[in-house]
């Protein structure tokens, strides 16, 4: 593999992996992973080069492929590839603020909001998609995800 040095896409691939993984801010992954927090954030931003050992850290930290990562190609395997084009596709500013504000209780987010947030910060780009995975009834989990019915205990 070669560096990133100045590759905003694969920053961005690392920024997308970071919040799909439920980390708010480029600060929390680095204290829970122990990175120094300007390393870390020069290789979000594409200003510094990432090393292999690096790159297959983060890999490994946020569960997607080096290679993904890093050059941007989807593997094989259709589950992973689904995954990845959700976090590839994400709108990464509404994911990262509903995360936030979940976070620090900054605001009433509805339970259905919150609900379908974390699915899709989990990778699974549609409801009917995560009730398959799960085994759930689609139309359930839909009026759950919709805020037709209440979650219960």
């Amino acid at each position: 593999m070669r560096g990133y040095y100045g590759d905003t896409q694969a920053g961005s691939r690392l920024r997308r992996s970071r919040i799909a993984k439920g980390f708010v801010s480029a600060s929390a992954a680095a204290s829970a992973f122990g990175w120094p927090l300007a390393t870390y954030s020069a290789h979000e931003a594409g200003s510094r080069a990432w090393s292999r050992e690096q790159l297959e850290a983060y890999a490994a930290a946020f569960d997607v492929p080096a290679e993904w990562l890093g050059e941007g190609r989807y593997p094989p395997n259709r589950a992973t590839f689904d995954r990845l084009r959700v976090i590839a596709e994400a709108p990464v500013a509404e994911i990262a603020e509903r995360l936030a504000q979940l976070k620090h209780g900054k605001a009433h987010v509805p339970q259905w909001r919150r609900l379908s947030a974390a699915r899709f910060a989990k990778g699974f780009s549609s409801a009917g998609q995560a009730a398959a995975f799960f085994g759930w009834k689609h139309s359930t989990y839909g009026s759950h995800e919709n805020g037709q019915n209440r979650l219960t205990e």
